[in-house]
């Protein structure tokens, strides 16, 4: 008794372990189904490596089947929308457009080219011009939203100053930067024509800021702010932004580039640590040594460790410069072999632009010019440090081989020479004629009057050099040595101290973008239901949510990339090992931005992906899967995807699409339902059936289970024939390919159906000389014979490129057995 209660409590218990009914979408239609087919087809012909403009007409063709059978869902006018913008048909772009504007009135691409639509319908300026206007006033500007008035209102911008009308050209710009902040082509062309235009330091601060916030993961926006603090002398500002430049160069890979930890280091100097700058160089040389060392050693393992030890990587001749004159400046035992680097550095500087061959006149000239600079630059660093009187002269002679010295060049390296051999008076004299037109005189001048015991002169000099160069190797020496003299490091100009507040007052957040990107930006993906049966929507929700104080772009060159990254780990439940699956890109382009703390929210079917075949070609073995997510990927240099810069991933929990057990009470039971009320009532159960009727019996097998199988097969023949049109149509898209179902086929075949004959034609015809293309030129319906056509072309289009089969990642097997296991019926 007890267990008979148990047992009913189990069956009534049931239904609850799956999913609530609020995360069940409802039935999908034949109609909706068989769309869905066409949109992973088109999907696969669209990502082909030898794209041609027939594959891309096919693709465009196989979704307007997709749109017609559902339109009602946005993912297919979206797609359509994808290769309209691919194919730059501009028709079709606002065709599509506006069909998911009617789904998704918030989808801001579509709103934007449509909008742009509006604006190409006029020819002359002052319509266009009107017409831009009158989008972005009023209502229309508040059904459009500020981040798609905002790209309207730059595109406005551009179009006065091709007019040149510099005063709408501002207007409008200055507009599309109120609009919307993240707008990254806006902020950047604020910042470059103010910073051209306008001489106000602050003014050009703020406006390096705000594309530094509009994008605070491009390297470019942050070493161009980092280098207009450090030419104002902000070093604590410089520091900064200088820090966050080197975690996202170092993002994916192992260094940030020699003239990236330069500019850092001279910062770091600058702001009152020596001693912390010559530790980021030494790292850095020690990290690049490493690499090399790793590397020598895979591909000369027949060297030595000691060998592999003294090999060392040449640093720049700036940064090998800047780490000499801070061993001077500390002191450093090694200060001497720092000095020598310099001309070890500069050499071979200059043998990698030696071995440049076929260069023109031109070329030629401007390396001979480079060289000439190089060699003169490290041959003066070298005598101001202190180092050997030969280098210095061999560079010099290397200089003027190629380049006739000027007179101020030549008094500067006789003037530094006189204070190298104590004769403070001659540098004076000769070094003085140059203080107003040459740094590198006037350092030496102060450096001759503090030899002289004349502290006041020396400081007056050296305050000269900082103010005029505060971000070079010169400016900084010179103002350790101003702080030196004045017993403490005072500031030295009070702009500088407004550019280092208004760098300490940007939040904290931008900090982390490289750091710590998860604090700022997050993905989650979950499954909608933990077990799903195979031919239903296999649906993963995903979150994308920007925790930043500020506004996000989303976008291809945006600080929120607009390709997501899926990938997919699959393990079939009859324990057979399964190949890799391919990496799923998909859009997320619907929206132009997130506003701080907002959340993107999205549904991914994976039967449109590289995951199609498995889940519609094998429905009886079954899946495990987990769904890998990544945001702002990059490629390593194996060409994995894993985070980039600001990049965050996740993965959801295992989920299972179950497959069924093949055995002859499943058999027995399904067949007898069917005969009984026929396939209509569960048309996906139907469909297994169908595909378990290509299972082959052993050779022992008994002759009921042989007998079984043929009526199982006589039975899916039968009753197919009475499924409506679109049910028929899906079933052949998605039935394995057997001769067992060769009836079925010829039905299709044959038909005048429009909606059954293009499935035949789209899921089954693989050859472009197949006589179906003669039967379908023929046929009652234009849309089928322009079709068809479409197919043909495009079929012989990868027959004479590179792609063997234009569907073979995702086809159907075409011996039983192939995806599943289900080779032998069970009793």
């Amino acid at each position: 008794m007890t267990k008979r209660i148990l047992a009913l409590l189990l069956v009534l218990l049931l239904p609850l372990s799956h999913a609530s009914a609020e995360d069940s979408p409802p039935a999908e239609t034949p109609a909706q189904m068989l769309a869905i087919q066409y949109l992973a087809q088109a999907r696969q012909v669209i990502g082909v490596q030898s794209l041609t403009p027939e594959l891309m007409t096919l693709s465009i063709e196989m979704l307007r089947e997709a749109t017609r059978l559902d339109p009602a869902n946005p993912e297919h006018f979206r797609t359509l929308l994808d290769v309209a913008i691919l194919a730059e048909r501009r028709d079709l772009q606002r065709e599509s457009a506006a069909a998911l504007l009617e789904l998704d009135p918030h989808d801001h691409r579509a709103q934007l080219i449509l909008a742009n639509a509006r604006i190409d319908a006029h020819q002359t300026f002052s319509a266009r011009v009107a017409a831009y206007e009158s989008q972005l006033s009023g209502i229309e500007r508040e059904q459009l939203g500020d981040a798609v008035a905002s790209r309207l209102a730059y595109d406005l911008a551009l179009l006065h100053r091709r007019e040149g009308n510099t005063d709408e050209f501002v207007r409008w710009l200055t507009e599309a930067t109120v609009l919307d902040p993240s707008n990254k082509s806006a902020a950047a062309m604020a910042a470059g024509f103010f910073r051209m235009y306008v001489d106000d330091d602050f003014a050009e601060t703020e406006l390096l800021i705000n594309l530094l916030l509009a994008d605070p993961t491009d390297l470019k926006g942050q070493t161009i702010l980092g280098s207009h603090l450090l030419d104002h002398g902000a070093y604590r500002g410089a520091e900064r932004i200088y820090r966050l430049a080197d975690s996202t160069a170092r993002v994916n890979r192992s260094f940030a580039p020699d003239n990236l930890v330069a500019d850092r280091v001279l910062a770091i100097w600058g702001n009152g640590d020596p001693a912390r700058a010559h530790r980021v160089i030494r790292d850095h040389q020690a990290q690049r040594n490493q690499m090399l060392r790793t590397m020598v050693q895979r591909d000369r393992p027949d060297l030595t460790p000691l060998e592999r030890a003294q090999m060392v990587v040449p640093l720049s001749p700036t940064l090998a410069a800047i780490r000499a004159a801070l061993a001077v400046q500390l002191d450093d035992d090694q200060q001497a072999q720092h000095i020598r680097r310099i001309s070890d550095a500069a050499d071979q500087y200059v043998q990698r632009l030696t071995e440049a061959e076929d260069l023109s006149h031109r070329e030629r000239e401007e390396r001979d010019h480079e060289i000439a600079l190089v060699s003169l630059n490290a041959a003066w660093t070298m005598l101001w440090l202190g180092g050997d009187l030969e280098q210095v002269d061999r560079l010099l002679e290397q200089a003027r081989a190629l380049r006739p010295l000027s007179e101020r060049a030549e008094d500067r390296f006789r003037g530094w020479r006189a204070l190298r051999h104590g004769d403070e008076a001659g540098a004076v004299e000769v070094l003085e004629r140059h203080r107003d037109t040459d740094i590198a005189s006037r350092l030496g001048l102060a450096e001759a009057y503090l030899a002289r015991g004349d502290r006041q002169q020396a400081a007056r000099h050296f305050l000269s050099v900082v103010r005029e160069q505060p971000g070079n190797l010169v400016g900084i020496w010179a103002l350790d040595r101003l702080a030196e003299l004045l017993g403490q490091r005072a500031s030295f100009s009070s702009t500088a101290d407004e550019l280092n507040a208004l760098i300490a007052s940007l939040p904290n957040a931008i900090d982390r973008v490289a750091s710590e990107p998860r604090s700022l930006l997050s993905i989650q993906a979950r499954p909608l239901r933990t077990r799903y049966q195979t031919y239903e929507p296999v649906t993963v929700r995903f979150e994308i949510t920007n925790h930043a104080p500020f506004p996000l772009s989303i976008g291809r060159d945006a600080p929120i990339r607009s390709d997501l990254i899926l990938l997919h780990r699959a393990q079939i439940a009859v324990a057979r090992s399964m190949g890799p699956i391919p990496p799923q890109v998909y859009s997320i382009s619907r929206r132009l931005r997130l506003m701080p703390r907002e959340t993107l929210r999205f549904d991914v079917d994976l039967r449109t992906g590289p995951l199609h075949g498995p889940l519609t070609y094998d429905p009886l073995s079954g899946l495990t899967l987990r769904t890998r997510s990544i945001l702002n990927f990059d490629l390593t240099s194996a060409g994995s995807p894993t985070p980039g810069v600001m990049g965050t991933d996740h993965e959801t929990r295992p989920f299972r699409i179950d497959g069924r057990r093949i055995t002859s009470e499943w058999l027995e039971r399904t067949l007898q339902r069917i005969v009984e009320s026929g396939p209509g009532d569960d048309l996906l159960e139907f469909a297994r059936f169908g595909a378990a009727a290509t299972i082959e019996p052993g050779s022992d097998a008994p002759e009921q289970q042989r007998n079984l199988i043929r009526s199982v097969r006589e039975q899916v023949i039968d009753e197919s024939a009475n499924l409506p049109i679109e049910a028929q149509a899906w079933l052949l898209a998605v039935l394995p390919r057997s001769e067992v179902f060769d009836p079925i086929i010829e039905r299709a075949r044959n038909s005048e159906d429009r909606t059954l004959f293009m499935s035949y034609l789209t899921f089954r015809v693989r050859d472009a000389d197949h006589p179906a293309f003669d039967r379908a030129s023929r046929h009652n319906d234009p849309t089928v014979r322009a079709y068809a056509t479409t197919l043909r072309r495009a079929i012989r289009s990868t027959m004479e490129g590179e792609e063997n089969d234009l569907f073979d990642e995702i086809d159907r097997p075409s011996e039983p057995g192939t995806w599943g296991n289900q080779d032998v019926i069970e009793n």
